[in-house]
């Protein structure tokens, strides 16, 4: 393991999590037989080495698309529902971040470059974008972390115990929408709760769900997303946006109509919606059989698809 951000090398003598048993890197020797993997969030250590083999394991596709400080601000703002005038100031805080810390702004942007590496994917929206640069199937590889809900309580247990509370993450939701959501459950439908999932431990966040009778997630989806899976596991009904990964079939497959555009005339509808799943719960739950089963899968195949990823490595960098 090696620890580093955007050119910067920290210096540390153990791993960060428990359960990792890797050791610690002192330095990356650039021969031949090395391997390289690094998130797409800082592909710029790539263009370091001539000899490595690069791997880029794309975690959340947006976090490559904001390597573009511009980019990165003004999609903050669309999607927080600011005005478009604040862009501008956070595009400024981020280049004086860069400037203050020293750190390097260089990253894999030419598709030329990019099809010099390996590629591991969380999502077909990272895959699809991929194949449009012109990556190769033999140079992509599924791989998602899968999430690691532990629960005691079965299904029917879990089903028994809800409430009428609606849950979100208020970091992702884009402020105009949430605002108006609420204003009109609060006329409409005054019975239901909102609960932020926000500074919680990992215990309140299961609790949390648990309770919840839908997830509503008003964000950009820049992969799978963890709290979403973790939802529907605990038997949640799911509302999203149509952004990002959410966007297709493969990586959140709910129904179609569980899915929204951020924008005001979505707003009736959306909690007309959540309000039905309310009443009358049970009635959609099965709805996300699919949607669970895709996460269970994930969990199933995860120390397979590494067996595979290590499989290529021994063949091709021998």
């Amino acid at each position: 393991m090696f620890y580093g951000e955007h050119g910067l090398t920290y210096k540390t003598d153990r791993v960060l999590y428990d359960d990792c048993k890797a050791k610690i890197a002192e330095e990356i020797e650039d021969i031949p037989g090395n391997v390289v993997i690094v998130p797409e969030s800082d592909t710029g250590w790539l263009l370091k080495y001539k000899n490595i083999l690069g791997v880029i394991w794309w975690v959340s596709l947006n976090f490559y698309l904001t390597s573009n400080l511009w980019v990165a601000a003004r999609n903050k703002t669309i999607y927080l529902g600011d005005p478009k005038l604040k862009a501008l100031g956070r595009y400024i805080k981020y280049e004086l971040d860069y400037i203050r810390t020293h750190k390097s702004r260089k990253y894999v942007k030419k598709s030329g470059d990019l099809q010099k590496f390996y590629h591991l994917y969380n999502s077909e929206y990272a895959a699809d974008y991929l194949r449009k640069r012109g990556i190769t199937e033999d140079s992509l590889q599924y791989l998602c972390g899968p999430i690691d809900v532990v629960t005691t309580d079965n299904a029917q247990t879990i089903k028994d115990n809800k409430e009428d509370i609606i849950a979100f993450n208020p970091t992702k939701a884009n402020k105009v929408m949430l605002k108006n959501i609420k204003a009109y459950m609060a006329k409409h439908y005054p019975q239901v709760r909102f609960i932020e999932i926000i500074g919680m431990t990992r215990e309140q966040v299961a609790d949390t769900l648990k309770k919840a009778k839908v997830y509503l997630d008003l964000g950009y989806f820049p992969g799978p997303e963890r709290i979403p899976r973790e939802a529907v596991t605990y038997y949640c009904n799911i509302v999203t946006s149509n952004l990002g990964s959410a966007s297709n079939d493969v990586d959140v497959p709910i129904p179609r109509e569980y899915k929204f555009a951020m924008q005001v005339d979505s707003v009736a509808p959306m909690c007309e919606l959540m309000a039905k799943m309310i009443m009358d719960f049970s009635a959609y739950t099965t709805n996300f059989d699919k949607y669970r089963a895709h996460v269970q899968g994930q969990i199933k195949r995860f120390d397979k698809d590494i067996d595979i990823f290590c499989e290529y490595i021994e063949k091709n960098n021998a």
